[in-house]
């Protein structure tokens, strides 16, 4: 058996003085973290061959436990200036979070193998979660696998000196954080002489009935590797279906909650990964490996919940712009309000103004989920140097630029200034002519004109000829149409380069076995984005919010150092 335990012990003091805009009268917030994480396991094994067939066994069972106290003490209105200390503040509250979780597992194995060619895995494993209700608290999930490995029958040599097939289902259950189950009331710091006051802190509508999610999965692959190991290629078609998904589903406001937790939702990922692994030069003191890896994923939703067809995953309220899962879409759909089109797809303006016209309602803009996603690995070794470097190509998903946005909005993107001048030198004859700002007499001699049609009323359209003030245009699209600032995210990063050197043993006289001194870059460049103005990589956060991004920071470059010793 094996016993772990992981834990942390530390404290974190946020402090604002009074000199702090926002913060007039002063802050002091001290957090007090102690996270204790234990792991125990027990296993039984039991191992046997007859004649050409191996068998292994195990029987095992499992204790997860996480227990983490946080105290934050937080403190206002400062009237010691000169102290930063708990005494110096007027007001000070302490408040206690816990978190803690336990899951029990019981689980059983079986390998079977025959002539080091036919290999036949079945596991089955039970897990009883201390965050599900009693009821649903326990979950069996199998799995079964099985293998040919062809080289061992083929006998082919250095031509082909390892090929497999290789197949597998599984069924994988899994449950959620703790304290989703039931109500939880806290202390309000108001109260009245002789009365503590309270409230409900659930911002969620807890579920008592709530099941575990429970995930299908299929996969078949075929490794290679040709030429006395130097090519070698792994190919893995994968199917998954994940149903009862435990998501916050958005509530009515008068039940004075935001949402409510459900069991919903079939999702169905699927797709193909494919590495090609090469060392394209091998000589006694110098060889290059090139190693290349592809990946294309399809994450439809399936099923929601009766009567939705769309669920919100994260929204940016100011501007009616969502992330959501949508029926018989892609994970991470973009949905927003859009331009008025005709049939074939022209913007249309109004005549009235010059300004576009647009359509309220929710359209599918785009989506955060990448077509495809790459990277290369290529190392250079001559005898005790090697460079290596690695590139991570994604392509395909899309993005919502408010950093974008808001440069349009204000004025501060190059985009803005076609016909900024010519509108202005309207302006100057406009006054020079004596009309009023807005006068209906007045045809202005320069601007900018929208792009798209105008309805003649007949079935037929023109080609919008009306000048109007670009500050408008501008301000009128960024406020109504999301669907401008949506951009391919499509890019080709250099993730790292190393340069390193191992010492010769005959310098290291027996004092250690091995030493490496490396110089690491990582993030150093982007090669190629789409993407105007900001790093591809920023997004809200990499789950819900993916798809979206605003004033993000951009990847964080670095460059450092590493010594590797082996004793």
């Amino acid at each position: 058996g094996t016993a772990g335990a992981e834990l942390n012990w530390f404290t974190f003091e946020d402090y604002k003085a009074p000199t702090t805009p926002g913060y007039e009268s002063g802050y002091l917030q001290n957090n007090n973290f102690r996270n204790r994480m234990y792991n125990f396991e027990l296993l039984a094994l039991y191992n046997n061959s007859w004649g050409d067939f191996d068998f292994n066994a195990t029987l095992g069972g499992n204790l997860y436990k996480v227990n983490n106290q946080t105290i934050v003490t937080t403190a206002k209105d400062m009237k010691i200036r000169d102290v930063v200390a708990l005494m110096s503040f007027n007001e000070v509250s302490v408040e206690p979070y816990s978190y803690r979780k336990q899951i029990n597992s019981v689980y059983g194995t079986v390998n079977l193998g025959w002539k080091h060619m036919l290999y036949f895995d079945a596991t089955l494993r039970g897990d009883q979660s201390s965050t599900l209700p009693i009821s649903n608290n326990m979950y069996i999930y199998p799995s079964f696998s099985g293998s040919f490995v062809f080289s061992e029958l083929l006998k082919l040599g250095d031509k082909l000196p390892y090929g497999k097939v290789r197949m597998s289902w599984a069924q994988v259950g899994s449950d959620t954080d703790p304290y989703q189950l039931g109500l939880v009331y806290t202390k309000s710091k108001f109260a009245y002489p002789g009365y503590t006051i309270g409230y409900i802190s659930n911002g969620t509508i807890p579920n008592k009935d709530l099941k575990p999610t429970k995930t299908n999965s299929f996969e078949m692959g075929l490794e290679l590797k040709f030429l006395k190991n130097r090519i070698g290629l792994d190919f893995t078609y994968y199917s998954q279906l994940s149903k009862n998904q435990i998501m916050g589903m958005a509530s009515s406001s008068t039940s004075g909650y935001g949402y409510r937790l459900i069991n919903a939702g079939e999702i169905e990922n699927k797709g193909v990964e494919i590495a090609l692994n090469t060392r394209p030069i091998q000589t006694k003191d110098f060889s290059w490996d090139l190693n290349f890896n592809f990946s294309k994923n399809s994450n439809k939703v399936k099923k929601l919940v009766d009567d939705m067809d769309m669920f919100e995953l994260e929204k940016a309220t100011w501007l009616d712009v969502q992330v959501a899962a949508k029926v018989g879409e892609n994970f991470g759909s973009i949905v927003g309000p859009d331009f008025q089109r005709n049939e074939n797809g022209d913007i249309l303006i109004d005549p009235s103004t010059g300004l576009p016209m647009y359509d309220k309602s929710n359209h599918v803009l785009g989506n955060a989920s990448w077509d495809w996603t790459g990277g290369v690995y290529t190392n250079f070794s001559y005898k005790n140097i090697s460079l290596s470097a690695v590139f991570d190509v994604k392509v395909g998903a899309d993005l919502y630029s408010m950093s974008a946005r808001a440069a349009h909005e204000t004025g501060k993107s190059m985009a803005t200034l076609e016909g900024r001048e010519a509108w202005y030198k309207s302006e100057e004859a406009r006054q020079a002519a004596g009309y009023a700002k807005d006068s209906p007499d007045w045809i202005p001699t320069g601007g900018f004109i929208a792009p798209g049609v105008i309805d003649n009323g007949d079935g037929t359209y023109r080609e919008n000829d009306i000048v109007i003030n670009p500050e408008k245009y501008w301000m009128s699209v960024c406020r109504n149409a999301p669907s401008m600032f949506i951009y391919d995210n499509s890019y080709v990063k250099c993730r790292e380069i190393t340069l390193s050197y191992t010492l010769p043993k005959a310098w290291l006289k027996n004092v250690v076995d091995g030493l490496t001194i490396s110089f690491v870059a990582r993030n150093p460049f982007i090669v190629w984005k789409n993407i105007p103005n900001i790093d591809p990589d920023s997004n809200y956060n990499n789950t819900t919010g993916m798809g979206m991004e605003y004033g993000s920071l951009p990847s964080r470059k670095s460059y450092g150092f590493n010594v590797n010793v082996k004793f």
